[in-house]
């Protein structure tokens, strides 16, 4: 069995570059995971927002159907109102044209 010496440990240039090599590829693959990580958390922030907005909209548009249907049934009462007062009117009944000759 051999016993391990000192110069067992020791790195020569080769290893050295060689581990250079492994860091530097490490480093840069995880700044590609980190970048990568910070678009996919900006893309689902941006999506999110993307349906709170779209929930306010849908909000704001079933509460203008909702107002549109209101003004619309106003609307007709308000008509018949007038309709029945001008039938109830004498200046908006039609004349006939032969009763004025007269």
């Amino acid at each position: 069995m051999k016993i391990p010496q000192e110069a067992d440990y020791k790195m020569n240039a080769a290893d050295t570059e060689g581990v250079s090599r492994l860091t530097a590829h490490s480093v840069g693959t995880d700044y590609e995971n980190q970048e990568e990580l910070e678009e996919k958390t900006r893309l689902i922030n941006q999506v999110l927002e993307l349906q709170h907005t779209l929930e306010d909209l849908s909000a704001r548009v079933d509460a203008v159907k909702e107002e549109n249907l209101k003004l619309k049934s106003e609307n007709q009462v308000l008509g018949q109102y007038i309709e029945n007062l001008m039938s109830a009117s004498s200046v908006f009944q039609t004349t006939d044209s032969k009763n004025k000759r007269k």
